[in-house]
């Protein structure tokens, strides 16, 4: 579980910096940001999106 959730961490921290690096307005870059993030999460399995829900 960590393991998945650090990859989405890092991978997408490594992104915006890039983005921001080059200079890139920062609403272009949190919008890509939210697309990747997007992706990710229909790469994950249920186990990992549940994680740690809570009822409300």
């Amino acid at each position: 579980m960590a393991g998945h959730i650090n990859w989405i961490r890092t991978t997408l921290l490594s992104r915006i910096a890039a983005g921001m690096i080059k200079a890139r307005p920062a609403g272009e870059v949190s919008r890509e940001a939210l697309g990747l993030l997007d992706e990710m999460e229909g790469l994950l399995g249920e186990p990992v999106l549940n994680y740690a829900v809570r009822d409300a």
